[in-house]
């Protein structure tokens, strides 16, 4: 154990980190950011040679100071749901100028792990960076490209572990049920034996576990009982159904366009970034302050617009734009004109807004867990999302059965603060479930019975003077299988030569024989999700072709050794082929 360990939260809106010291594990320290604010966001601006200039909340500050800069820089921000969408390219936000994905998220850890190191020798001046354990939240839903990025973005930064990779990285609904059994261990939400539901909501995904707790002998520990669950369905879609649906409505699709395409343009004034900025501000404060109160006394947001005005049609009154708009806008949602382009928007529009994209998927998602998972006793709400009470009892109206609905105590840091806690205890979690079967394609004897006659995939095998059937798909664990966190699968394998591939695929489907059966002319049955690399160089025998694959699958982050002749040989996973 290192003296201290570090998680980050690396966040759609918001970016922060949590420490622990080893020998003051119950004292977990959060990061603090302009005036306290529990997260910075998740924004950076680098200079003409991609060195970090601005980081956070100082991104908008310096954006508002370049109406007569020449400055060349690049702004990212949304960079999170790019990893969502398994992209390896980002495009700034204010030029059409590409970038790689995992290098602007190094910038960021980079950025944080200075930020960390500095609070903890603050209060411990001989702490070294080799006494430091990180870890890093990844969505528990995410695919194994998208943590490769993440991955490939630490190593960067100086803080990926390859020893520890399989518990590198912790599972956001994980981390935050960490942080709730530590901290509220007589809760009837999780007495021993009880199956209960995490659900992270944060700004781009809803992340959701089921868990069931169990004590053993005076430790208590989490085994998963259904697959994680959830989609891109985070609250940063709200703003950007607001956009399209209520501003481009309003104020023409042209309109729109022409604003954000002189926000790209390097040439243009800086200062419309600032206005820009402060108009997407006055969305987001929209949409957090929603409320039973609100709803009641159909009230209204009163939100500046004027960074529109010089591109509207001077023939077209904004009275005029207002009036077609509540024409035809749903009920509820008719705007009115406070002075010139600051507007008043019902908070019915933002209430509906957050029903449709989180409240009711939220809804889905926990009926196809309890439906699927007997004795659910109690959901648990983590997430930024998670500390509007509005929200929650939205879920739980529309929810309708007798469970307990609890909040984490702190929900926007709970995830962070858990990550802490599970770097502390990685065994904490005890067991996960296999959410497909997972195998290797390989070319086995040929077995009529078993692989019936198919002459395209059935050769004769020169060397091992034996007939071989191609493409068989060898099954390593299967669905639903409960997986022991540090349980090692083990898989003898064939080679033909000191450099070999092999492509490992996942399927929903059961009893696999081939790996690109179909199920329809389409789509195959198995998706290829990586393809594991390895030389064993000059050690290659062609009289002792038989090597070990050891698969840890039960970790945060699939990673493997291979055994040749006794000795482990250097391998790599690649998921860029994960389809």
């Amino acid at each position: 154990m290192k003296k201290v360990v570090v998680a980050i939260d690396f966040g759609t809106a918001g970016t922060t980190y949590a420490f622990a010291f080893a020998d003051k594990k119950e004292n977990i320290i959060t990061g603090k950011w302009n005036i306290n604010q529990e997260k910075n966001p998740t924004e950076i601006i680098l200079d003409d040679i991609y060195k970090v200039k601005k980081f956070g909340y100082e991104c908008k500050e310096y954006l508002g100071d370049q109406s007569s800069s020449e400055d060349i820089f690049y702004y990212f921000k949304d960079i999170k749901m790019q990893l969502y969408k398994n992209k390896e390219e980002i495009i700034a936000d204010n030029r059409d100028s590409k970038q790689s994905l995992s290098f602007v998220i190094s910038k960021i850890l980079l950025k944080i792990k200075e930020e960390a190191l500095a609070e903890i020798r603050r209060r411990n001046p001989i702490i070294l960076d080799s006494d430091v354990e990180w870890k890093v939240t990844v969505p528990a839903i995410w695919k194994n490209e998208s943590k490769d990025i993440m991955r490939r973005a630490a190593q960067e930064a100086g803080i990926f572990n390859s020893n520890e990779q399989s518990t590198f990285f912790a599972l956001e609904p994980e981390a935050a049920a960490c942080d709730y059994v530590v901290n509220n261990p007589n809760s009837c939400a999780i007495a021993p034996g009880s199956i209960y539901i995490i659900c992270d909501i944060g700004g781009g995904t809803v992340d959701i576990s089921t868990h069931k707790r169990v004590k053993e002998n005076n430790n208590i520990y989490i085994e998963e009982v259904y697959p994680p669950i959830g989609g891109n369905n985070g609250s940063t879609f709200i703003n950007k159904k607001f956009l399209d649906e209520v501003i481009t409505k309003l104020f023409g699709k042209n309109t729109v366009n022409q604003l954000l395409n002189l926000i790209k343009d390097p040439s243009s004034k800086k200062d419309i970034y600032f206005e820009y900025c402060e108009f997407l501000e006055s969305i987001e404060e929209f949409k957090i302050n929603i409320s039973e109160k609100r709803k009641e006394k159909n009230e209204a947001k009163r939100i500046n617009c004027s960074v529109f005005s010089d591109f509207i049609d001077k023939n077209i009154s904004i009275e005029d734009l207002i009036e077609n708009f509540n024409e035809n806008c749903k009920e509820g949602w008719k705007i009115t004109k406070y002075n010139e382009f600051k507007i008043y928007f019902p908070y019915q529009i933002m209430i509906d807004m957050t029903k449709e994209i989180i409240v009711n998927k939220i809804v889905k998602y926990l009926n196809n867990i309890i439906s699927n998972v007997p004795n659910v006793k109690s959901i648990i709400y983590a997430g930024s999302v998670s500390s509007n009470p509005f929200i929650i009892s939205m879920i739980q109206e529309e929810l309708g059965y007798n469970i307990n609905h609890c909040l984490c105590t702190y929900p926007a840091v709970a995830v962070v603060k858990g990550a802490v806690i599970f770097g502390l205890n990685p065994y904490m979690i005890k067991t996960r479930i296999s959410k497909y079967t997972i195998g290797i394609a390989c070319n086995e004897i040929w077995d009529e019975f078993k692989h019936g006659l198919h002459p395209e995939k059935k050769y004769f095998d020169s060397e091992d003077n034996c007939f071989r059937c191609r493409d068989v798909f060898s099954p390593i664990i299967e669905k639903d299988q409960k997986i022991p966190v540090d349980k090692i699968n083990s898989r003898n394998y064939n080679i033909k030569g000191s450099k070999s591939t092999i492509s490992f695929y996942k399927t929903t489907f059961y009893n696999i024989t081939f790996v690109d059966e179909k199920y329809n002319l389409l789509k195959n049955k198995c998706q290829k999700f990586g393809e594991l690399t390895l030389d064993v160089g000059t050690k290659f025998d062609k009289n002792n072709r038989d090597l070990i694959i050891q698969l840890k699958l039960g970790g945060t982050f699939i990673s493997a050794d291979i055994i040749y002749k006794n000795e482990i040989v250097k391998a790599n996973f690649d998921f860029t082929k994960e389809n």
